[in-house]
């Protein structure tokens, strides 16, 4: 019996030796292949595949520059092509197109070639100069010395360096060794256990990476046409990719249709040249048949791959993770450590990424993030943000402090503290973040610590992550001090912050309404509490809505969420909480995690799904540290007693409660003229409360997902009868006369198998062509139903018989006679008028056979 292993193989990796009349070398395999229509498909099917997937790296934005791949893989395709044209060794060839694509990386990331566009200029000054510096030879020494020289009218002028051929050499080779100096720079800082934040090297990796792409599907495709020699790199990128972005639908849409397209085409031309050399007649128009056909089964099962259920744990994955976490956890913080200044694209906001983009609207699900056993509801902070950019908020502490579960995180530095303690369990998860309440002292695992600097002592970090990703779970405990202060205590915070506390007060250039609008929500309070307080109620008025629009390409994201949609989710009322502190001089800086979830009585954990994703604003007061606020109206605010007693959290009013998609309408926080100021007088910087517009059901979702793919169907429908009606038509004019007519014979053959009245293996094609006439015959002259008689007067009868097919296929198989142009057109006629009435002659089959 045949595995299954073996018919893969048969169909995707073709054979590596030379098939019967094929031209042998690699140069001979290139042109066999361009020179067919398959090979330009073929070709068409991989750029499209490598772009796809370069496109996909360019848009996770790691870092500025990625844009070079488009240019790299394509190129690297060319130069593959051209390479193994050449009568050299496929080894060889390999080998110069790996060392022509360092060159070509080395020299694009390290801008060692003016731009293109001022080429023309810079070649006519060099041909200029260097006419002169051979020619006359007073010039080229006042110009080596910076000296003047006398003109014709008496006056001296002087004498700019000239642009040589050999000057321009001197400083391509002054560039490439300042390049090559910063690469050294970057190995010596990364391997002293600093963080680089030179992204060179990496630029030069992802463009080594798409170089390869192309050079491996040039190889692939032209020397060994092996569908999976020429696809590897890039399910490989695309793989990897998509694990950090999460951004693998389309790109693994796209993937997944040309890989199979390919391999068919492939596979298809394959045994096209086989019977060409063994003199085995086929269709002419088989390709286009046999990948319409697999185009629409190949969208089908992508489809269903993208829209079908996916295993909520893998356990190849699991056993990875359970034996080579750590280890691969430690060879991760060595690349993150040499790449401090990539970003990490991670969109899932409980993933702790490296920056947080205020973006458009957002779904959460109900699937269960982590449990946790606590005698207290806090807010379990993953990570924090200290540069605010005007868009997006970034992580300044890329430098990783490793510490045991015997080593303490801080050591206790802030009064008015309660010691709690919480047994935490997350769920599968790629992120190795850790979830912690305030401040935490010790964790029952190892961690690390992300620091501004791993030279100083800690004193505040951003991040603790474990040595591993949470897969299949991670369980931990963390004791930590929860802040009690009072509301008079924080107000009598002493003003003078330490150093290390100064960066969180800085902004870039804020609008100046924003400052104003700072300013006024200021005046009056003399102390960072009342002002935080008057912020965080202000915000509360702001409508809470997750289906919003994304914030213009040139607007600052405060501004506009402040005065013109007024309303938003959390990520947007922490950012605008803090920015506005930050204009007065207050510390501040953004968090992001989970809030308490719902508590099962049962087991006395806390659920915390993807629903209670969060982020909030936290505001330092020097002796008690971060103290956390909620500017968002559709959580419940954080009440703390105006004398020095036991904090508490507020109870959740009934106008709070929250369901799955749904946010009740609360009521009024208060007049927004009670803030003082020109605030009543500014309709801009004043906000009339209104129900919290939003409502996604699940309904909703299946009932869009299910008209698009009606749609699509329907769509897919009607090019497919376009492209077989008019693309059909364009490629018989353009066969040969005796590719045509063994077409049309097949065509004709195949039409009435599907009607179920195919040529038996006994008959002749005259035999066969005159039964299908009898019964087309018969199908148009005998009595029927009124609605037969009306469709059949709609449709006439045909204008040709099949024996004009017939007759001109045998003589042109057997007889070996070229049709002429008058017999062409005879038996195309013929076939355009027999195409659509076939199926009549299926009815008569059906009563004949009963």
């Amino acid at each position: 019996m045949t595995s299954v292993s073996a018919v893969f193989n048969d169909t995707i990796r073709q054979p590596r030796g030379d098939a019967p009349g094929r031209p042998s070398g690699s140069s001979g395999r290139m042109r066999s292949i361009l020179a067919t229509r398959e090979g330009w498909i073929a070709t068409a099917l991989l750029l499209t595949m490598i772009l796809s997937t370069v496109a996909s790296v360019d848009r996770g934005r790691w870092a500025t520059g990625t844009d070079i791949v488009y240019g790299l893989a394509i190129g690297a395709f060319v130069v593959g092509g051209v390479l193994l044209h050449v009568r050299v060794k496929g080894p060889i060839a390999l080998a110069l197109g790996l060392v022509l694509g360092l060159t070509v990386v080395y020299v694009q990331v390290g801008h060692l070639l003016p731009p293109v566009e001022d080429w023309s200029r810079l070649a006519r000054l060099t041909a200029r100069g260097t006419w002169i510096w051979l020619t006359d030879p007073v010039l080229r020494e006042a110009s080596a010395k910076g000296a003047s020289v006398r003109s014709a009218t008496g006056a001296l002028t002087s004498v700019p360096p000239l642009w040589t051929v050999g000057g321009a050499f001197v400083a391509f080779g002054n560039g490439a060794a300042d390049f090559g100096y910063r690469i050294a720079l970057w190995v010596q800082q990364g391997s002293s256990g600093k963080a680089v934040t030179d992204n060179t090297v990496f630029l030069m990796t992802i463009g080594v990476i798409a170089w390869v792409q192309g050079l491996a599907g040039a190889w692939g495709l032209y020397r060994r046409q092996d569908v999976v020699l020429a696809s590897l790199p890039t399910a490989i990128v695309l793989g990897t990719n998509a694990t950090y972005t999460g951004d693998a639908r389309a790109p693994f849409a796209i993937f997944l249709i040309t890989l199979l397209l390919l391999a068919v085409t492939l596979n298809v031309a394959s045994l096209q040249r086989r019977w060409h050399a063994l003199n085995v007649a086929f269709p002419s128009g088989l390709l286009f048949d046999v990948t319409v056909s697999s185009l629409v089964v190949i969208c089908a099962l992508a489809l269903l791959a993208l829209m079908g259920p996916r295993l909520g744990e893998n356990p190849v994955s699991n056993a990875f993770w359970e034996y080579m976490g750590e280890q691969w956890t430690d060879m991760e913080n060595a690349s993150n450590r040499f790449f401090s200044g990539v970003n990490n694209p991670q969109k899932n906001s409980g993933a702790g990424r490296d920056r947080l983009t205020l973006s458009g609207p957002v779904k959460l699900t109900q699937r269960i993030v982590m449990t946790i056993a606590s005698a207290e509801p806090e807010y379990w902070r993953g990570a924090s943000y200290d540069v605010w950019t005007g868009k997006e908020w970034i992580t300044s502490d890329r430098s990783p402090v490793t510490r045991t579960d015997k080593q303490p995180v801080i050591a206790g530095r802030f009064t008015r503290r309660e010691k709690i303690t919480a047994d935490i369990t997350i769920q599968q998860s790629k992120s190795d973040l850790l979830y912690v309440p305030d401040e935490p002292t010790t964790l029952s695992v190892s961690y690390r610590m992300y620091t501004a600097s791993p030279d100083a002592a800690v004193v505040d970090f951003s991040a603790i992550r474990a040595r591993r990703p949470a897969i299949p779970s991670l369980r931990y405990q963390v004791d930590a001090f929860a802040s009690r202060a009072s509301a008079e205590e924080l107000r009598a915070a002493p003003p003078d912050n330490p150093e290390w506390v100064k960066r969180y007060t800085q902004l870039p250039d804020v609008p100046q309404k924003v400052r104003d609008l700072a300013l006024t929500l200021g005046r009056g309070r003399k102390t960072a509490y009342d002002r935080a307080t008057t912020v965080e109620q202000f915000l509360r008025r702001y409508p809470y809505s997750l289906d919003i629009k994304a914030v213009p390409a040139d607007r600052d994201a405060v501004e506009y969420f402040l005065f013109d949609s007024k309303q938003g989710y959390c990520d947007y009322f922490a950012t605008s909480m803090v920015v506005l502190l930050r204009a007065q001089g207050v510390p501040a800086r953004l968090a992001t995690g989970y809030v308490t979830g719902t508590l099962d009585p049962t087991s006395g954990q806390y659920i915390i799904t993807e629903e209670e994703a969060h982020s909030w604003p936290e505001v330092y007061f020097p002796n008690y540290g971060w103290i956390a606020f909620e500017p968002s109206g559709y959580r419940p605010a954080i009440v703390r007693p105006e004398v020095p007693v036991s904090g508490t959290y507020a109870e959740t009013p009934d106008c709070y409660e929250y369901g799955y998609s749904t946010f009740g309408e609360c009521g009024d926080n208060g007049d927004p003229s009670s803030l003082v100021g020109p605030i009543t007088d500014d309709q801009s910087a004043t906000f009339v409360p209104g129900s919290l517009d939003f409502a996604w059901s699940a309904a909703a979702d299946v009932a869009g997902w299910v008209a698009w793919v009606i749609t699509g169907v329907i769509g897919a429908i009607a090019v497919g009868i376009g492209a077989y009606r008019y693309g059909g038509d364009y490629l018989e004019r353009r066969r040969p006369p005796r590719e045509a007519v063994l077409h049309a014979y097949w065509q004709l053959t195949f039409f009435a198998r599907l009607v179920g009245i195919g040529p038996p293996a006994s008959q002749t094609p005259m035999e066969f062509a005159a039964s299908l006439d009898q019964r087309m015959n018969d199908a148009f002259t005998r009595p029927t139903n009124r609605f037969m008689r009306q469709l059949r007067a709609a449709v006439g009868p045909p204008t040709g018989t099949p024996e004009v097919i017939a007759a001109v296929y045998a003589r042109t198989l057997y007889g070996g006679a070229i049709p002429t142009d008058q017999e062409r057109r005879s038996v195309e006629e013929t076939w355009r008028s027999l195409r659509w009435r076939m199926p009549f002659a299926f009815s008569t089959r059906q009563k004949a056979s009963r």
